[in-house]
């Protein structure tokens, strides 16, 4: 059950960064997946404490990265 929650947050963070323009891959390995993951809830909780949708240039850029890290390229 977990895991499936897991993954289908990964996907919501995919989609939040494609929204915002940014290519990002699908996720190739369960830490890339974690990562996404752990994006959405920064993404949730940068929502509520200003209280709009937006996600940072700064968080997608730090999401990107780690992709990169988990892919072996960065």
């Amino acid at each position: 059950m977990e895991a499936s929650s897991t993954a289908r947050r990964a996907r919501l963070g995919a989609a939040a960064c494609y929204r915002e323009g940014w290519m990002v891959q699908q996720a190739s390995c369960e830490w890339e997946i974690v990562t996404a993951a752990r994006f959405v809830e920064m993404r949730e909780r940068r929502s509520e404490l200003r209280g709009q949708t937006l996600v940072g240039a700064d968080t997608i850029r730090s999401l990107q990265i780690w992709m990169l890290r988990c892919r072996g390229d960065g």
